[in-house]
């Protein structure tokens, strides 16, 4: 995502200078340049919306719309320099590119470095020092993709520099566009048939917009997590602006009543993707097609026009400014969104901060960073006609600007490199039981432990260690142990206990009941037990269809898994069947999303098709989703931030889920009691994080649970 470029001057149709032709850009042309500052200011607060309010759902749709409006605007300034001058000057080009994109991204990366210094945990930090060095390689999407980052999850902290994956596959493309745009200039100029350059940019526009569009298609369903950020999967919504851009001149004539119609129609496709796109919709293709067109429709409506009436809105100088300062928008809402929730919780305030917080630096950062270095002779190309750089003004703002934000980069990096922070909010060992008599207000040491967690001033030393709680993931989880999404549907794979055992069980489910066999084995295998397990990541043991994200292969083979899972299950005659699911599958359903009647059928009707294998059925109850650990948990913060409630969605499957149990027969264990008290839940109990994630329970608190899960699953 860039910010509009210098207004450019007059295009010539061909490549011959002295045939000098209006084009976008010209001095008449100044309402459409407000116009598309307009259409940043709807992207850049559709970006924001989306991420600080998770709402509209579609606003991921601004991304799509800075593409295509970078795409047009660079390749009309090649353009233009190709059809004046007869060349374009490669030095020139990543000039301009250098002194607008670098000096406020180094700024921000700098400090966004320095705050999470400050903030975050040990481990974490280290990882945002690794984010750092990709973002200033302009490599941050290829990062993303190979540690499988996706960006619709929320059960992981962000990357406060995740937001760098764009200006990644802008720069990428803009290391190949130019040299292309050189080649067919070359072709044009040298043919000696003074061909028109026009033609030659349109055609491999669309050859790029249609090889990347199909290919999107393909990545989107295939790799929905890579394709996201893919640059193979973005180029089509640049080169899309790049083909608008070359295409101009067809738009000059074109009467006014019809651009009325193409502006409209294009701000209401954009404004319909905004509010009616879900976070399930594959992009980005073929969705994403949808604001792409949009957003060309208004740009080609305003192209040789002084503004629609139409578009006034866009012009207003309030729109107009925030389009104008919504590349430093973009660059520093994220790190807020992200490093803020160390040190307060969603809400009111938090919303207030980031808001405000985005705003203040963002305007004094546009006018202290970004124009001081526009306006200054730093990196400033040069002039055609004289051979020396372009006049400006005779001030250095620019370059020191540029320099201090190289170097405090380049400090901190060293700094992480060479001293990183310790912390001392680690104890890998025993957790004990507290007493009753901790609290005196009941005869439940569970409870007392869960109410004084809730009432902590300060992070004990936990375990596993708060910097480090992914080693608490428990081997279930892993691919390796084959217990979580097998390469093949068999009870063979993953088992606990002796195979002569005088009884057995079964845990099927999502990835809720891969954390949670560690713990349901640790209870029944003492107890002459042995446990098999067989888990699908999202995919709930229930007789209705789900929807897995944008995971179409996903989706699939969990649609077509329970027929399957139940007949094993029949013919293996196991004497327990044990279901935990999360709480988000309620929402995943299909059909009726999110109603507890379709829950409470469908799992009415699973039960029933494993009916003939006369195992007594237990329904767990999952634990309640919390915030995850290196989220809330920084060096600022107390464990008050960390405190979660209870969701809609956990008691509306409960309520389903008990009404199954009800009609079935089954065991319903509500284990609410067992991480929460009256339904607010903390980060630890007893020292112990319950959640190496939002959700997914430790190895080390699933063994705190043993003892409770004894007892309900074989009451005496």
């Amino acid at each position: 995502m860039t910010l509009l470029a210098r207004r450019a001057d007059s295009t010539s149709a061909t490549v011959t200078p002295p045939k000098a032709a209006s084009a976008p850009g010209k001095s008449n042309d100044f309402g459409f340049l407000l116009d598309i500052q307009g259409l940043r200011m709807i992207a850049v607060t559709l970006a924001i919306t989306h991420h600080v309010f998770r709402w509209p759902e579609g606003g991921y749709v601004g991304v799509d719309m800075f593409f295509v409006i970078s795409g047009f605007l660079i390749t009309s300034l090649l353009l233009r320099e190709g059809l004046r001058y007869g060349r374009v000057s490669i030095a020139d080009f990543y000039r301009r590119r250098a002194r607008r994109i670098l000096p406020l991204a180094l700024l921000v990366m700098g400090a966004t470095l320095t705050a999470s210094y400050v903030l975050v945990l040990t481990g974490r930090f280290e990882s945002i020092v690794v984010d750092t060095w990709w973002s200033a390689a302009f490599m941050m999407n290829w990062h993303l993709i190979s540690v499988g980052t996706d960006y619709f999850q929320t059960a992981l902290p962000h990357s406060p520099l995740q937001h760098y994956w764009s200006l990644a596959v802008e720069e990428q493309f803009y290391v190949v566009w130019p040299l292309l745009m050189v080649g067919l200039l070359f072709i044009a100029t040298r043919s000696g048939k003074n061909l028109p350059l026009r033609p030659f940019v349109a055609g491999f526009a669309i050859i790029a917009t249609a090889v990347s569009f199909l290919w999107a298609i393909d990545e989107s369903v295939a790799s929905p997590t890579a394709a996201y950020f893919s640059t193979f999967s973005r180029i089509w919504q640049l080169a899309a602006g790049a083909l608008l851009a070359a295409a101009a001149p067809l738009f000059h004539r074109t009467p006014v009543w019809l651009r009325s119609v193409m502006a409209v129609t294009g701000l209401v496709g954009i404004f319909y993707a905004q509010f009616t796109f879900e976070v399930t919709y594959t992009i980005p293709a073929p969705y994403g097609a949808l604001p792409v067109i949009a957003t060309c429709m208004v740009i080609a409506a305003g192209i040789g026009s002084t503004g629609l009436a139409v578009t006034w809105p866009l012009r207003l100088r309030p729109v107009v400014y925030i389009g104008a300062i919504s590349y430093s928008l973009y660059l520093w809402h994220w790190p807020l969104v992200v490093l803020l929730l160390t040190v307060m919780n969603v809400g009111l305030t938090y919303y207030v901060s980031v808001i405000v917080g985005t705003v203040v630096l963002s305007i004094a950062s546009y006018h202290l960073v970004e124009k001081a270095v526009l306006d200054s002779n730093f990196l400033a190309p040069r002039s055609r006609s004289r051979g020396h750089r372009a006049p400006s003004n005779d001030n250095n703002d620019g370059q020191r600007v540029f320099v201090g934000a190289m170097g405090v980069v380049m400090v901190f990096l060293l700094v992480a490199l060479f001293n990183q922070p310790s912390v001392v909010l680690r104890d890998d060992g025993p957790k004990p039981v507290l007493a009753a008599a901790a609290v005196g207000q009941t005869q439940d040491p569970l409870e007392a432990a869960i109410r004084e967690s809730l009432a902590a001033r300060t992070f004990p030393a936990t375990s596993p260690p708060l910097d480090d709680v992914e080693s608490g993931k428990p081997i279930e989880m892993t691919p390796e142990a084959g217990c979580l999404d097998p390469p093949e549907l068999s009870l063979d794979i993953c088992n606990f206990g002796a195979p002569d055992a005088p009884q057995s069980a079964i845990v099927v489910g999502d990835s809720f009941s891969a954390s949670w066999l560690p713990a349901i084995a640790g209870a029944l295998v003492p107890n002459g037990f042995r446990v098999h397990g067989i888990g699908l990541n999202n995919c709930p043991f229930i007789a209705s269809d789900v929807t897995i994200g944008v995971d179409q292969e996903s989706t699939d083979r969990c649609n077509s898994s329970r027929d399957e899972v139940a007949d094993q299950i029949n013919s293996a005659r196991p004497d327990m069947v044990v279901m935990v699911d999360m709480e988000y599958g309620i929402q995943a359903m299909v059909d009726n999303k999110g109603s507890e009647e379709a829950w409470t059928t469908a799992r009415t009707e699973i039960i029933d098709r494993i009916a003939p294998s006369d195992a007594a059925v237990v329904i767990l109850t999952p634990n309640p989703l919390v915030k995850a650990a290196t989220e809330c948990a920084g060096r600022l913060a107390v464990p008050s931030n960390c405190i979660s409630t209870i969701s809609e969605n956990w008691l509306a499957k409960h309520s389903a889920d008990e009404a199954a149990a009800q009609q079935t027969g089954a065991t319903l264990i509500d284990t609410r009691a067992w991480f929460c008290y009256r339904n607010t839940c903390p980060l630890f109990v007893s020292d112990i994080v319950i959640s190496w994630d939002t959700g997914h329970i430790t190895r080390q608190y699933g063994e705190y649970l043993i003892p409770r899960l004894e007892e309900a699953l074989l009451p005496a």
